[in-house]
């Protein structure tokens, strides 16, 4: 007799929302979408099934992994991972970038204890497509694999490529001279690896995101120093088969672990526009949440703590990082919004965009020597042994 219940815990979770807790996730939930369409799945397999319910079987098995079509334009292979904390700011146009690319149902939010009611209730709207879970450990401890194992081993399950992002980032990938989000999963189709590097570009504007799920053009910093430094910070995307052996999700050569698996093909081909010039007010609540998180800073309702954050420029006992927080929450209290130099370059490349010719950027992208950086970066990590 053929088997009619089937297990299916990520779509469980997102499309039943009483049961997104990160408790849950280590469970085999009963559950099937009904959103499965066995004909396209077949389609993409190369399989003649006898039956949904073996298609479907196949498709947990199977496809999800392999990144395979599974209805009318829905696939699995890249699922974006949101980290945050009150990002009214940020958070709607920064879902309508991500979704355009992989759709609602590839993006999980992970929620670090959010009080801000207006942000909450952004994301209570958002909550209705994309799954949403509530994440009670400090935010940067989401990046570590083995701290979050059932996380993980869930995603890992159902995607080809993953990766962990923040609220001021946005994916878009590179075709020569031509950049957008919609280049994203040609580029990963195309080039099959373990690892691609996304390289932080620079974005300053000051152009209103908030409420807003259309581009605007912003200027990009196409120095190469800047694009150099960019693909050394920027964030990994992975697949899915090497996370466990990767232990972190996050910055390129942040660790050892991650930064073995990258190679020269792993460069220059996706971009993450890294929001640098925000409204002041919003800069100072990111950089609030950090030292709060630290535990360096009380949460005051209403007067902002300046006395409190003014002791830890100076405390030699504070992390250099902290410092840095501290005395440049202190310096947008006088600082005006930054002016966006004429010199670099202006283009609309947040929302979804058509494929277009940034020829600056292109340039810049291909005067880092990107042998020769990875060279150092693995030395710096003492991966040389390696190569």
């Amino acid at each position: 007799m053929t088997e009619t219940y089937l297990c299916d815990t990520y779509f469980a979770l997102l499309e039943t929302h009483t049961l997104r807790e990160i408790d849950l996730l280590k469970y085999s939930l009963r559950h099937r979408t009904s959103a499965f369409s066995p004909g396209v799945y077949a389609a993409a397999a190369g399989i003649n099934f006898s039956n949904e319910t073996d298609a479907y079987r196949h498709w947990l098995e199977t496809g999800r992994r392999q990144g395979l079509e599974w209805a009318p334009g829905k696939d699995t292979l890249l699922k974006i991972i949101l980290k945050a904390k009150d990002e009214a700011y940020l958070i709607d146009a920064w879902v309508a970038h991500h979704a355009s690319i992989v759709g609602f149902e590839n993006i999980i939010i992970l929620d670090c204890g959010s009080v801000d009611p207006v942000y909450r209730q952004k994301l209570a709207i958002h909550a209705q497509r994309v799954l949403v879970l509530p994440y009670r450990q400090y935010y940067d401890d989401a990046h570590w694999i083995h701290a979050n194992r059932d996380f993980y081993d869930l995603i890992a399950r159902n995607c080809r490529y993953t990766t962990v992002l923040d609220a001021d980032e946005f994916l878009v990938g590179r075709d020569g001279a031509f950049f957008s989000n919609q280049l994203v999963k040609p580029i990963l189709q195309r080039y099959d690896l373990p690892l691609h590097c996304g390289t932080w570009v620079y974005a300053n504007g000051g152009l209103a995101l908030e409420n807003s799920e259309s581009s605007t053009a912003w200027a990009f910093d196409v120095s190469v120093a800047s694009l150099a430094h960019g693909t050394h910070a920027g964030k990994a995307i992975v697949r899915s088969d090497v996370l466990p052996d990767i232990g972190y999700l996050g910055h390129n050569f942040g660790v050892a672990d991650a930064a073995r698996f990258a190679t020269e093909d792993s460069l220059g081909r996706l971009m993450l526009l890294h929001v640098k010039n925000l409204p002041p007010a919003v800069m100072q609540r990111r950089f609030l949440q950090h030292l709060i998180a630290k535990r360096l800073v009380t949460p005051h309702q209403g007067q902002k703590p300046l006395a409190e954050i003014a002791a830890l420029v100076d405390k030699p006992d504070v992390e250099p990082l902290a410092r840095l927080y501290a005395r440049t929450y202190l310096e947008l209290e006088t600082a005006p919004w930054p002016r966006v130099d004429d010199s670099l370059v202006h283009a609309a490349l947040i929302g979804d965009q058509p494929p277009q010719a940034i020829p600056a950027l292109s340039t810049a992208l291909d005067a880092v020597d990107f042998p020769a950086r990875l060279k150092l970066w693995r030395r710096e990590l003492n991966l040389e042994d390696d190569m």
